[in-house]
């Protein structure tokens, strides 16, 4: 392995995965739905849905604090031993969810099957999270691309052969384990290697300074989710099918943001505590701007072309849902800006704050969902989904410019 790699590669690969990994969810849903039909389209899109929110339990938020974590506060066999017991506990809570929900036995191993390949996801991010604390972010997106492609191919193989969600999503859960066993493993820094081991000493601490990072992404999954169990609910599987269609191409906007801003955390991480605030708000003004003008483009393109792609893709007609559609990707962009938002209170170390945020935004999704589903239908979740985050960015914005205020005046004496 380099033990350098040049800016270029670093965004190619950190780009590669990003975009590997948004475009697997859109080319699974689209190969379920062309080859089962919507009804099985509905149920992968609800399990899918389900296991990325298991999956906040098992990452744990851990990724933003260890990656800008430049000082080793903790070291990495800690991070490591907690990460272990976060995945044990997302295993748990998965199956304790699914013994009590009321699901079909093919929507039941699905939901499991997924909840186990995305515990592989959070198990390896740990060590993507080393990977870019050390400024080697290229590794990180090159292995998780690998992983990504591969996986996504074997499940279509499957499907394609056999016909069933059950063995493809156990044949994804068994190729993503497989390939970090032949592959990933290879490149985990010699010194880590050779190291490795339980170390239980801080992890009551990490767990403290998580937490609340924790706690937000739960609820930025749940804001995501809430919409989709009302319309489980309400309208049942076929709907819930159009539903994840349209939000689909609302990745777009939040995977272009992503793999712009996040090669630069380091940097902005270092920009804040050598108190260099100009420097940091120029980043910061700068990517909001990006965001915004990806986000006019997006509008503009989802309006002409948006419906018939969708259409045309998936093979179903979409065309009464042009409204509902560009309110998604509007919201795409709002959920962008208030992503961003989020890491950079990360950076500022300042994410007690955000409870504040979760509490409101949680309370309002739990108790719209239902009403604005039932009244409105799908433009009822999507508004839903739209407010909520719109809510959670208007906090966050707050807690930034409170922050600053705060720290400039310590500069000052």
């Amino acid at each position: 392995m380099k033990k350098q790699a040049t800016d270029k590669e670093k965004f190619i690969w950190n780009m590669l995965g990003s975009i590997s990994n948004a475009f697997s969810t859109l080319i699974l849903s689209i190969s379920v739905n062309r080859i089962l039909g919507g009804e099985s389209g509905g149920i992968f899109s609800f399990a899918y849905s389900n296991a990325q929110l298991m999956l906040t339990i098992g990452g744990f938020e851990v990724r933003p604090y260890q990656s800008t974590d430049i000082e080793n506060k903790y070291s990495f066999n800690s991070y490591f031993t907690f990460r272990l017991l976060s995945c044990l506990l997302m295993v748990i809570v998965s199956v304790i969810y699914i013994l009590a929900g009321d699901f079909n036995k093919e929507k039941s191993i699905v939901l499991l099957m997924l909840v186990l390949f995305k515990m592989v996801e959070a198990f390896t991010d740990v060590f993507a999270g080393r990977f870019q604390q050390r400024d080697r972010i290229d590794i990180s997106g090159k292995l998780f691309f690998i992983r990504v492609v591969m996986s996504t191919a074997i499940f279509i193989i499957i499907v394609l052969l056999s016909g069933s969600l059950i063995i493809a999503s156990a044949g994804m859960f068994i190729m993503s384990l497989a390939l970090f066993f032949i592959n990933d493993s290879r490149y985990i820094f010699e010194d880590d290697r050779k190291n490795i081991s339980i170390e239980k000493g801080s992890i009551l601490n990490i767990f403290k300074d998580v937490f609340p990072l924790f706690i937000g992404a739960f609820v930025m999954m749940y804001i995501s989710n809430a919409p989709k169990y009302a319309i489980n609910n309400i309208y049942g599987d076929n709907m819930q099918n159009i539903y994840n269609i349209l939000f689909m191409p609302a990745f777009v906007i939040n995977l272009f943001s992503m793999f712009i801003f996040r090669p630069m955390l380091v940097s902005m991480t270092i920009d804040w505590n050598n108190r260099n605030l100009v420097k940091l708000w120029k980043s910061i003004f700068k990517m909001n701007g990006i965001i915004l003008g990806f986000t006019a483009v997006t509008l503009a393109a989802t309006w002409f072309l948006g419906i018939p792609v969708l259409s045309f893709m998936y093979n179903i007609n979409l065309s009464s849902y042009r409204e509902e559609l560009m309110l998604v990707m509007l919201s795409g962009g709002i959920s962008a800006l208030m992503t961003f938002s989020y890491y950079i209170i990360t950076i500022m170390r300042q994410q007690k704050l955000l409870v504040i945020g979760y509490g409101m935004a949680l309370v309002y999704a739990y108790i719209s969902s239902g009403i604005l589903v039932d009244k409105f239908g799908i433009k009822g979740a999507v508004f839903t989904y739209g407010t909520a985050v719109a809510l959670l960015f208007v906090v966050y914005v707050i807690i930034i410019i409170y922050t600053n205020i705060k720290k400039g005046k310590g500069n000052d004496e």
